[in-house]
């Protein structure tokens, strides 16, 4: 008898999976709670009690915080939602991967942990809620791969639409688990796999049309909940890049509605400029300060700033360039960056009577995050070096098997992240953290897929080579 390993003995008792996700949920809630608000979540939690949905914030996440916050007041409720999510999802992972895989159950339940994923999970942010939607569809989406049930692809769903609202730049994100969802569609649903298997395309057909209904679904309940008015979120962006060509060439090159506001001048835009973030030329943190732009809702303003901002782009590319690179790789920490996510601050940003005082248990991840704050787990880089090597890893093999997985999550967190070389107006670990998930739950799986599943079958092999030895 070949003597089970410690791997196999744990999977041999489910329970252990699931207390160690319980375990991890009630840390990141007792740890975090009430939840940590950033400037960006209160806009969200003040349009959840008022009802007064703008663009510039989620206008989806504030509707389910109203919802929820008439239960629960304040952003308990959202912590407390976000964290039963993702960890619902390692849960469900767990329940099919445990018996197929000791060390991918293992692995799964355990990746949380890490600094880079366990960090975020008490700040109430739409990019928390996004990632947790994903990986739990990923559950489902695997579940119903491995069982062939119909009930889990259903189930994905409303995470999937979630996950595409609740921030204006998910769609990349989402676009691979649409397409996913045509070809589990045709393998669980008899008449399409029937049809599938005439048409070859039809798989990617589906996929395509359920990405035009969740894109369709998404502007319209968020054109609903806003009642068509918006805040041209894009304008910051516009503001930031025109900033860095205007400080570079030594002219302002902004419209006329900037030039004439009192606070604006070249010297004042070229000292609040900086390559970490736009916050400082547009927002007031501190009573006196004096931002040089000025935010505009006037779509005649936005118009003029739409064409000063293509046209400082079109004659100077180089400048545009060199600032976007300088942004976007202190986003992913080359060479250097700013690792130290909002947690880093503390409860200090919570309105007064949500501003509780940290007790051991946070402290405790306080100092485990900090330790780790300039390590691997926080560099974007290294995820996104992942990302490529794992999708040439599954074409290598031809998506058989749990490649088809690896290549899914790492094509989302890949083509998720590279877009903010264009967009983003800071460089927030944040904007990275479905990333982040995405690529350790890929290599999870790509590792099983290369390395785990040859020494099963080996495993499986050894008590009938020995059997034939003893004849």
């Amino acid at each position: 008898m070949v003597p089970r390993s410690k791997a196999q003995e744990i999977a041999a008792t489910p329970i252990l999976g699931y207390i160690v996700c319980i375990g991890g949920f009630s840390l990141a809630v007792a740890a975090f709670y009430p939840g940590y608000m950033s400037p960006d979540s209160i806009g969200t939690w003040l349009q959840s009690r008022s009802l007064d949905f703008r663009d510039n914030s989620s206008p989806v996440m504030a509707l389910l915080w109203s919802l929820i916050g008439r239960a629960i007041p304040g952003p308990a409720g959202m912590l407390i939602l976000q964290n039963l999510v993702l960890w619902g999802a390692v849960a469900f992972l767990w329940l099919t991967t445990r018996r197929k895989s000791p060390w991918l159950g293992i692995g799964l339940v355990v990746f949380p942990f890490m600094p880079g994923v366990l960090a975020l999970m008490g700040t109430i942010w739409k990019d928390v809620g996004m990632a947790a939607c994903l990986l739990l569809s990923v559950a489902l989406f695997y579940r119903s791969i491995q069982t062939k049930a119909k009930v889990p692809l259903a189930l994905t769903f409303p995470l999937l639409f979630y996950a595409y609202a609740v921030r204006l730049n998910a769609a990349p994100a989402v676009l691979p688990f649409a397409v996913w969802t045509g070809y589990i569609a045709c393998r669980v649903f008899p008449s399409l796999r029937l049809r599938a298997g005439k048409f070859k395309g039809l798989p990617l057909i589906v996929g395509a049309g359920y990405f035009v209904v969740l894109s369709v679904g998404t502007v319209a309940i968020n054109r609903l909940l806003t009642k068509g008015r918006t805040e041209y979120p894009f304008q910051i962006v516009q503001l930031y890049d025109l900033a860095a060509i205007s400080k570079e060439r030594g002219v302002s090159l902004f419209p006329g509605y900037i030039e004439r506001e009192p606070n604006f001048s070249m010297e004042n835009l070229s000292s609040q400029y900086n390559p970490y973030s736009a916050s400082d030329m547009v927002w007031a943190d501190k009573p006196g300060d004096k931002p040089a732009l000025k935010l505009s809702y006037d779509p005649a303003d936005i118009s003029d700033l739409r064409v000063k901002w293509l046209t400082a782009i079109y004659g100077n590319k180089r400048a545009y360039l060199k600032h976007r690179l300088k942004v976007f790789l202190l986003l992913i920490r080359l060479p250097d960056g700013d690792a130290f996510p909002y947690w880093g601050k503390g409860f200090t940003a919570n309105p007064v009577e949500y501003r509780p005082t940290p007790g051991p248990l946070n402290r405790f991840l306080m100092s485990y995050f900090y330790l780790l704050r300039n390590s691997l787990f926080f560099s974007g880089a290294l995820w996104l070096v992942i990302c490529v090597a794992l999708i040439y890893f599954a074409l290598r093999r031809r998506l058989r098997d749990d490649w088809e997985v690896v290549f899914v999550l790492a094509t989302s967190g890949l083509i998720y992240a590279l877009p903010y070389f264009f967009i983003t107006a800071s460089a927030e670990f944040r904007y990275l953290y479905w990333t982040v998930i995405a690529s350790a739950v890929a290599l999870l799986f790509g590792l099983y897929a290369a390395l785990g599943s040859r020494n099963e079958v080996a495993q499986v092999r050894t008590p009938i080579s020995l059997a034939a030895e003893s004849r």
